[in-house]
């Protein structure tokens, strides 16, 4: 039994689903596949139902997944601190990024990263923003950069960057000139937000400050993703609410508007506490030139 097994089977069993782990690894399907059944056969233990359409565990493979999640962080950490003993900060960090947008301060921090720790190799992994959280509860990503709050006590969180939520339109509506609105101009429109499933974050604060300004929102589509968002703004189906980190990969038919009585969005770096030399290392230099963290 291999490392990377161990490590295949952990991520089939965080994405349940074959494609879904198949693209995390950067492996193909098949591979995938058949280092499931290599391990299975090495460990002559059925870890894997085959009869479902989606990935479900038998009892044994169950068993199975906790011991690797174990397995997994004690390998990682002795790896990475064996390295730094020898007198390095090197090993393997991985990094959980937003995939419908562009991550611009993954890249600053990226470059401070490489610049004092030239050893350490970043591993970028994307996903969905609430696939974020869930990929650090998981086990899944050593740091995340998200909009979401750490939802467990042991994330460390530190603020990267702050921008302002802005009306979502039309390159024609009427609204579309203004240099800023109220959430109260908008009574009237129609709202696509992003799947709960895939963002909660923005049907949040529809809900929340239409409640405020005393409207229920009229919410047209629930949208699989924001490009499908951005290509309904366009085509005049109705506006959204977002953060003006979105604005770079809108194209030039949707116009983004600051709302002034909606407070600043923070972007976090989220990461797990643990006695990790190279993670502790690249939280400490996160907190050098972003702020002092919490």
């Amino acid at each position: 039994m291999t490392i990377a097994q161990m490590s295949h089977f952990y991520a089939l069993c965080q994405s349940g689903s074959y494609t879904q782990a198949a693209k995390q690894l950067y492996i193909t399907q098949p591979a995938l596949s058949k280092s499931i059944a290599a391990l299975e056969s090495e460990l002559n233990l059925r870890l894997v139902e085959r009869s479902t359409r989606t990935v479900a565990l038998t009892a044994a493979g169950e068993e199975f997944a906790r011991a690797c999640e174990e397995m997994l962080e004690v390998y990682r950490k002795g790896v990475n601190n064996a390295r730094t003993a020898a007198g390095d900060i090197s090993g393997l960090v991985r990094f959980g990024l937003p995939r419908d947008r562009v991550c611009d301060t993954f890249a600053g921090l990226r470059r401070h990263i490489e610049e004092e720790y030239p050893n350490l190799r970043l591993e970028p992994r994307f996903y969905s923003e609430n696939g974020l959280l869930r990929a650090l509860d998981d086990h899944m990503a050593d740091f995340v950069l998200a909009f979401g709050r750490p939802r467990a006590d042991n994330v460390g969180r530190q603020s990267l960057s702050v921008s302002q939520i802005c009306a979502v339109l039309p390159g024609g509506h009427p609204l579309a000139g203004a240099g800023e609105l109220s959430f109260s101009q908008l009574r009237h429109e129609a709202f696509l937000v992003p799947d709960y499933k895939i963002s909660g974050v923005e049907f949040d604060t529809v809900v929340t400050y239409a409640g405020r300004n005393g409207f229920s929102p009229h919410v047209v589509q629930e949208a699989d993703s924001i490009p499908q968002i951005f290509t309904m703004v366009a085509c005049g189906c109705g506006i959204a609410v977002l953060s003006e980190l979105y604005r770079f990969s809108a194209g030039e038919h949707v116009v983004f508007v600051p709302l002034r009585d909606i407070p600043p969005s923070e972007e976090h770096l989220l990461w797990r506490q643990r006695d990790d030399k190279c993670l502790n290392a690249i939280v400490e230099l996160a907190r050098r030139y972003y702020g002092g963290g919490m």
